[in-house]
């Protein structure tokens, strides 16, 4: 299958590949300091705060009261949150820590390539996880729902550095179940899909789990990768969401069922403080 390529310094030849974990050691990612270098992301961190603005105070009501509120119209739930510019209850300033080991951990997910991985990340939020995917040299695509999402999204790129070649990251505006927005890329598949909060906001009474599912499983290539991690594990079924509870045994039955086969699934490292000692990373090959 495709995998994780990665062009070495520039002192190297441009066609030149280095391995995932070597890449990773030298740059760090995501606020981690390795070789003590600071990563991009921690020398943005401390920038940003002084280009984009503090986002608005927290509404009165909770999270879930306002999706209840809604009477099962979320998307104009989170249109609205990312118009007001409500993003606070999903943001946490950087890629999942979780996420960055599992990559470092596992450089064997992604054969060597001599051309740069595609990979998509529903549900992206201001873009941390698309910034992470684009450091590793892969073309990242990170779509949400309100356009007002994305601008927020690029806005934040313009903040940090460009990424290495041949990374690049790019927005897109749609629902992930049209085929609108895909129609406008030149790739119709990808060869890593990562989902994390994604999924556990679609609302399992109206079976969008399963649409979900199937869903991903057309968008990526075979033998191509689905990460997940894995939230929210400690939630009880009868709370509200989103996100609503979910098990590790739901996601196995979902993917399975649309020709997936797990290849890790282990409790991480580390952890947004949300799942903290809670989540569970998977990672699922498309057959």
């Amino acid at each position: 299958m495709s995998t994780l390529a990665l062009r070495a310094l520039s002192k190297r030849p441009a066609t030149s590949l280095r391995p995932l974990q070597a890449l990773i050691s030298q740059r760090g990612v995501s606020g981690t300091r390795l070789n003590n270098k600071p990563s991009l992301s921690h020398q943005t961190d401390t920038s940003m705060s002084s280009v984009l603005p503090p986002p608005p105070p927290p509404p009165k009501m909770s999270f879930q009261d306002i999706f209840a509120a809604s009477q099962g119209e979320h998307q104009g739930v989170w249109k609205n949150l990312w118009d007001k510019g409500t993003y606070h209850y999903w943001d946490r300033g950087q890629a999942s820590p979780s996420l960055v080991d599992f990559l470092r951990d596992h450089p064997d997910l992604f054969q060597p390539s001599k051309t740069p991985l595609t990979a998509l990340v529903p549900g992206c939020g201001r873009g941390h996880d698309v910034n992470l995917f684009a450091d590793l040299g892969m073309q990242a695509y990170g779509l949400e729902l309100a356009s007002s999402a994305t601008d927020i999204a690029r806005e934040f790129s313009e903040t940090i550095p460009p990424p290495p070649a041949p990374g690049s990251r790019s927005y897109i505006t749609g629902d992930f179940f049209s085929n609108e927005w895909l129609n406008r890329l030149d790739t119709k598949q990808f060869d890593l899909v990562y989902d994390y909060t994604f999924m556990v906001a679609l609302d399992p009474a109206k079976g969008l789990r399963e649409q979900w599912a199937e869903r991903v499983a057309g968008l990526i290539k075979p033998g191509g990768i689905l990460i997940c991690l894995e939230f929210p594990l400690y939630k009880a079924y009868d709370l509200p969401g989103p996100p609503w509870a979910i098990r590790s045994e739901t996601y196995m039955g979902l993917l399975e069922s649309v020709g997936f086969e797990r290849v890790h699934h282990e409790k991480p490292r580390r952890y947004l403080p949300a799942g903290k000692d809670t989540d569970m990373i998977s990672a699922w090959r498309r057959k």
